[in-house]
């Protein structure tokens, strides 16, 4: 399974409390022979060097932000992929290779975008979004010289199975795992146990806060033991 971590700020707010989730997730890599893909708003990797990334963990973009790309002008959207990835380049002295959208928004030209500032792959598009412009199912496939990487659909039912969906509906959702689950993803700020802020809606507030803090490691940290040991995308897609 490949593991993918999403790591920003504080659940809207401009705190970085999840950090503290990191070290639990770099021993459980080391303890198990596993790796890892950590998608990096760029505003936050200052912060994140100076805690320190064990080199055998992979460093993708998740732009600069964390702003949806739904409510950005498309100059914005080039602006957040190429800084990004020269700002994680620049900290860490590794080269990205990997982007993925906030909030899963994709629209027809971001393939492009991310082939001319030099990125390899995307996992971006999501089973649980409605897109107007193309189709795919869960294998990755090739657009715009980009390889895309999508999330699988729960069993039975078209949504994306993530943490959020695991945690969400559990212990239910034990049944609605994938047979062979191939790529999963959670965001740090999901194990903490503070109420989701004000910047972010009522509703996905209320989504986000199910099962949250203690609850949710103790679901998540049984889910990963289980599928260990884990993979990077590059790993993965044979890119290293």
């Amino acid at each position: 399974m490949i593991l993918t971590v999403n790591i920003g700020n504080d659940w809207g707010k401009d705190t970085n409390e999840n950090f503290d989730f990191l070290p639990g997730l770099f021993s459980f890599l080391e303890d198990t022979e596993s790796s890892a893909t950590l998608f990096i708003q760029s505003q936050v990797a200052e912060k994140l060097k100076s805690i320190g990334v064990p080199p055998g963990v992979e460093i993708a973009s998740l732009g600069v932000s964390g702003k949806s790309f739904g409510v950005l002008t498309e100059d914005e959207i080039a602006e957040e992929i190429v800084s990004s990835k020269k700002s994680l380049e620049t900290l860490f002295k590794r080269e990205i290779l990997g982007f993925r959208t906030p909030d899963f928004f994709c629209y027809e030209n971001l393939w492009s975008l991310l082939r001319n500032a030099g990125y390899v792959y995307s996992s971006s598009l999501s089973k649980g979004k409605k897109y107007k412009n193309f189709k795919f199912d869960s294998k990755p496939f090739e657009k715009d010289g980009i390889t895309e990487f999508p999330f699988q659909k729960t069993k039975f039912f078209p949504f994306t199975f993530n943490f959020q969906f695991y945690r969400s509906f559990y212990p239910f959702s034990k049944l609605f795992e994938p047979k062979n689950c191939t790529l999963f993803y959670y965001d740090l700020t999901e194990l903490l146990q503070t109420f989701p802020g004000s910047g972010l809606s009522l509703k996905k507030r209320l989504l986000l806060s199910i099962n949250r803090g203690r609850k949710a490691r103790r679901i998540l940290y049984p889910f990963l033991k289980k599928h260990a040991p884990t993979q990077s995308m590059t790993e993965a897609l044979n890119l290293k």
